[in-house]
């Protein structure tokens, strides 16, 4: 995949460059279009860092308000990374409209390329951090605490080029690894941060180049391979391989259950949209509104439709291809349902009038 990858590269067309770029977390040029780009042997092209000035939002006391009460609320919110102005956003998981722009603001200088927000078993939340490696932990106030994962701090030994994150039942924290000492594999984590080993072995089962990890409770784990264009699925207790649950166009990246057992897929590339199975991995349907594209986070909304963060922005789409509505317009990354517990020890930190 990865030869081929490199011969098409060099053509220098758009979707091969955009494709380069998603794999990456960098961006991948058929120049240096600035100082920070190194050319890459692999990929024949250049990778580049952020060459645009990022954006930060200005406070706004009454979106944060919003979002801390739908986090404490029986319904719960939805946290959407914006990569490129590297801040977590808060949705309603209700309407699917935007509450916070800027909920957390993440460190500019110790943070890259990120995925996916999650909320620990403590209640803090973890980012998956692409193209620094590590996974950031921060307080729901925005404090940012450090590196959670790996303790002590990058190591590519362990992971490179991580993308989706999960915790399993007893608070570990899985990441899918692509690249480094450790890729194709889905890394395990305890409470601490410490690295116990691989939840699922490297390329056990098929597994080339990871997106997503998603929890079947007491059924089974999803994993999303982006170089072998397949969901696959492995054994919920011990990460043992099972099988293919579904192949895909080209390029899946997150996975998410809806109420009736379905699974729906968001496919980056190839024939790109949202896809859904049936719970057995038998398909359904891709959905693919005209002026859509690039598809990376899924969630399906209480009113059916469903919930998609792409490349171009966050967006409401219904089953028959439809756009419903469009919520952010900006680089989104993965969907992630929080709900904060009755007891919280953060609800009483947050004042809501």
């Amino acid at each position: 995949m990865h030869v081929a990858m490199s011969v098409q590269a060099q053509s220098g067309s758009v979707a091969d460059l955009e494709q380069i770029s998603e794999m990456t977390g960098l961006t991948a040029s058929a120049e240096a279009v600035s100082p920070d780009c190194a050319f890459s042997d692999l990929y024949q092209v250049y990778l580049c860092g952020p060459t645009a000035q990022r954006q930060r939002a200005p406070a706004d006391p009454s979106a944060r308000a919003a979002a801390i009460s739908e986090l404490i609320g029986e319904d719960g919110a939805l946290f959407i990374p914006d990569s490129f102005n590297q801040r977590i956003m808060v949705f309603s998981a209700i309407t699917g409209d935007l509450l916070d722009q800027a909920f957390i603001e993440l460190d500019e200088v110790a943070t890259g390329t990120v995925i996916h927000a999650i909320l620990s078993s403590s209640e803090t939340v973890l980012i998956s951090d692409q193209t620094r490696n590590v996974v950031h932990e921060y307080r729901l106030d925005g404090e940012y605490l450090g590196v959670f994962a790996p303790a002590g701090g990058a190591d590519t030994a362990i992971m490179q080029n991580i993308r989706g994150i999960a915790l399993r039942p007893n608070g570990h924290l899985l990441v899918s690894v692509a690249g480094g000492g450790n890729a194709d594999s889905i890394a395990e984590f305890d409470l601490n941060g410490n690295f116990v080993g691989n939840f699922v072995g490297n390329a056990s089962g098929g597994l080339a180049s990871p997106f997503d990890v998603y929890e079947r409770p007491n059924v089974d784990w999803l994993v999303s391979s982006i170089n072998s264009n397949q969901v696959l699925n492995y054994q919920w207790a011990t990460g043992a391989p099972i099988g293919i649950f579904a192949p895909i166009s080209s390029f899946p990246q997150q996975i998410h259950e809806i109420g009736n057992g379905n699974i729906l897929v968001g496919n980056f590339s190839g024939t790109p949209g949202v896809y859904e199975f049936e719970s057995d991995g038998t398909p359904v349907g891709v959905y693919n509104p005209e002026g859509i594209s690039n598809y990376r986070g899924v969630f399906e909304l209480p009113n059916g439709n469903i919930l998609t963060a792409t490349s171009g922005g966050v967006f409401e789409i219904d089953r028959e291809g439809n756009l419903v509505e469009t919520k952010f317009t900006g680089q989104s990354r993965f969907i992630q349902f929080v709900a904060l517990r009755p007891d919280s020890v953060f609800a009483d930190r947050f004042e809501v009038d």
